[in-house]
């Protein structure tokens, strides 16, 4: 094979446009995968021959035209990915393992004698007559102008559109409209809001993000029963401190000078104990009452001092039962 052969270099594009696979158009032009490979090769390089090759009215190097080729395949598939994801697709259907074919309406129509009849037509009197090709097995086939070859139509099965694959249809046509927006950044980098997290150097909230949230108040059940005991604060445990030592100096006592220094102490329990042993102090001493000597007690007629065992002259409370 003349590698600058322009009959040759035309077949090998018109191959990569139908298959778009090397090894296709290798088996179906009988030109190795290597040879092939060499081509595209030595076209990047600028080799003489394949830097002038004409291929659909435009002339310039062969591996562009294999890229244009390949081009031609990427929209091919674009557009049938749009169209199956818009309208849905058909698929070959299998039952057992084995695909089933389309019935021939106008053969199974036909009685047995007349299909015999008309399946020993040849293409003249078909013509002549005008009825359509007739096979053994009364199966529809369609002529295949690339293989040349009558095939056998399959049944196939229709697949309905689903919103997932539109949505990456539209996501991907126009990513700025249907594109996914949303991004997680795990290192909490970047700017807050609703849109993409840009992730990049760590930068501080903005201040009309900080909220401040006032603490919620406890609720309160009006039907529950409470005692009237009034909630004490937690005093904090007393510690040790170190022994008052007073002034001499001082023109108060010591344990006024005590007293004062315990009032200035952090605890509320002392200052507590403090505070009553300065009123302590400070309430004024009761007067002292005079003390009255007893009343000299008179003796009785008898000698015996009244309220006695013996004196008859005091009235005395009946103790004990009544005999009647």
């Amino acid at each position: 094979m003349k590698f600058n052969d322009p009959d040759v270099q035309s077949k090998l594009l018109d191959l990569y446009a139908m298959y778009k696979l090397d090894t296709k158009v290798a088996e179906m032009s009988g030109v190795s995968r290597t040879v092939l490979w060499r081509m595209e090769g030595w076209s990047e390089e600028g080799k003489e021959g394949l830097q002038e090759v004409e291929w659909g009215g435009v002339i310039k190097a062969f591996h562009l035209h294999k890229l244009d080729a390949l081009d031609m395949h990427i929209t091919d598939v674009q557009q049938r990915v749009t169209r199956d994801a818009a309208e849905g697709y058909y698929v070959d259907e299998v039952q057992g393992g084995i695909y089933h074919y389309i019935d021939d309406e106008y053969a199974c129509g036909l009685t047995e004698k007349q299909f015999q009849i008309e399946l020993a037509y040849d293409d003249e009197i078909r013509e002549l007559l005008g009825v359509p090709r007739v096979w053994e097995d009364k199966k529809l086939r369609i002529f295949n102008p690339r293989s040349q070859i009558w095939e056998r139509q399959r049944v196939q099965r229709y697949v309905q559109p689903t919103l997932d694959a539109q949505s990456k249809v539209l996501a991907a046509f126009a990513p700025e409209l249907f594109g996914d927006k949303r991004s997680i950044d795990l290192n909490m980098r970047g700017s807050v809001g609703l849109g993409v997290t840009v992730i990049g150097e760590r930068s501080p909230l903005p201040v009309h993000v900080l909220e401040q949230i006032a603490p919620t108040p406890p609720m309160i059940d009006a039907d529950a029963e409470y005692d009237e005991i009034e909630h004490q604060p937690e005093e904090e445990p007393m510690t040790e401190q170190a022994p008052f030592v007073p002034d001499p100096n001082s023109p108060l006592s010591a344990d006024q000078q005590a007293i004062l220094e315990r009032l200035k102490s952090p605890n509320p329990s002392v200052r507590k104990l403090a505070e009553q042993a300065q009123a302590a102090l400070n309430r004024p001493a009761k007067p002292a009452q005079p003390v009255h000597p007893a009343p000299p007690q008179q003796p009785s007629r008898n000698g015996l001092l009244p309220g006695g065992d013996q004196d008859d002259t005091v009235q005395r409370r009946p103790v004990g039962f009544k005999v009647c």
